[in-house]
């Protein structure tokens, strides 16, 4: 009897020490994981810990496009995705996240390390590391999406307008891996350009419209169907969109006809809020010289980009439904050449009316880019390096000392 009582009195010791060392944790059972729309079963459990779930750091952002090591040295998951660092401790109720240059220490639910893997916070981890996240409670379904960039070039521009933008932004971690084709009737095709099996933390994204020269009106639709094809491949509802030229103008349309549906952040590259001049001075000359419209352009665009069009104020006129939420960055240029109305601008569009969103909304930066031309905005290495670090949500301060000059519409001489 007194070594039955004995071993009893050691397994209660043992029972006691393991509950210990090991965390409070359950099994969730019956919660499901989707990532970018699709189901993801995980070789570990999700558990369920103070009420928060969890899932192992590696396999989670593996799945996303996200590079993930263990580090030894200080005992702590790290995971890389484009632009962004995230670290985390066992225990500790922070992580340190890298964006661009910067970092800082975020609060989370501490992690923990259960049968040899770093659990840690579903939401919070997935956060810190630029992925949206939701909870679906008629499926118990935890979502988890990436947040593409979508590109959207202007007057006359084609599937070439980026093309240098692309490639400069591209990395181990962001890659085009769609291109959508906007028909001339509208019809909207979507065609991925990467393997199934490749996996693309930041995805890019090219829409081209088949008739460049369309009309604003038909412009800021067809944004509308493309991103509604772009949510459903990504199963996202949040989008950063970078434009050129009147590619900004068409988005400002979407945006104050759907309260900004889609949009997160957008970039603007010397696009005409306020109209360009010298589509006044084409209208004028194909008027009153009667030019066949094919001798100077064949567009709806034309009139729409003058200043004073009546697409122009329509935007102008719902101005309050620009959400304030979505964060912009507005690039001018600005060339030697000079107008008679604007002594400031890049060839084609003035730095008055490229910088017109800020009387859209107070959450925008306004940057110049001094000696660039409008076609050059899409092109420079400088530039594209400040368009990076504002779509990761890192500092553009460090090398713009003219962010928010929104209201200096003139440079000295």
């Amino acid at each position: 009897m007194k070594v039955k009582k004995v071993f009893a009195n050691l397994f209660l010791v043992f029972t006691l020490v393991f509950s210990l060392l090991t965390p409070n944790s359950v099994s969730a059972s019956g919660i499901n994981l989707s990532i970018n729309g699709k189901s993801k079963a995980l070789s570990s459990d999700i558990v369920n810990k103070s009420g928060l779930t969890y899932a192992p750091f590696r396999e989670i952002f593996e799945a996303l496009g996200a590079y993930v090591y263990w580090d030894a040295t200080n005992q702590q998951a790290v995971a890389k995705t484009n632009g962004r660092t995230v670290k985390v401790r066992a225990s500790d109720s922070y992580a340190e996240v890298t964006i661009g240059k910067t970092t800082s220490n975020i609060k989370i639910s501490p992690p923990f390390i259960q049968n040899g893997q770093t659990y840690v916070p579903i939401r919070d981890a997935a956060e810190a590391l630029g992925f949206e996240v939701d909870w679906i409670s008629s499926t118990q379904t935890i979502d988890i999406n990436v947040v593409p960039t979508v590109f959207v070039h202007g007057f006359s521009g084609n599937e070439n307008t980026f093309k240098e933008s692309i490639n400069i932004l591209s990395n181990e971690f962001s890659q085009l891996t769609h291109k959508v084709i906007v028909k001339s009737n509208g019809d909207v095709s979507l065609n991925k350009i990467v393997s199934e099996n490749i996996k693309v933390a930041s995805p890019l994204v090219s829409v081209v419209f088949e008739s460049n020269n369309a009309s604003l009106d038909e412009q800021g639709a067809w944004i509308n169907d493309a991103a509604a094809e772009i949510s459903k491949e990504f199963n996202t509802t949040n989008m950063n969109f970078v434009t050129h030229s009147m590619g900004g103008l068409a988005l400002t349309r979407h945006i104050v006809d759907t309260n900004g549906k889609y949009v997160k952040k957008l970039v603007t590259l010397g696009s005409p809020i306020d109209g360009a001049g010298g589509a006044n001075f084409l209208s004028f000359i194909r008027e009153q010289l009667n030019i066949s419209v094919n001798q100077v352009v064949t567009n709806d665009a034309l009139d729409d980009l003058a200043r004073g069009s009546s697409a122009i104020k329509y935007n102008h006129d719902r101005k309050g439904s620009f959400p304030k939420n979505i964060g912009v960055l507005s690039y001018a240029g600005r060339t030697a050449i000079n107008t008679v109305d604007y002594n400031d601008h890049d060839g084609y569009v003035s730095v008055q009316s490229a910088f017109y969103l800020s009387n859209y909304t107070d959450n925008i930066n306004c940057v110049r880019a001094w000696g660039a031309d409008h076609s050059y905005l899409h092109d420079s290495p400088y530039v594209l390096d400040t368009v990076k670090k504002f779509l990761i949500g890192a500092d553009i301060w460090v090398t713009q000392p003219n962010v928010n000059s929104c209201d200096l519409m003139f440079d000295e001489d």
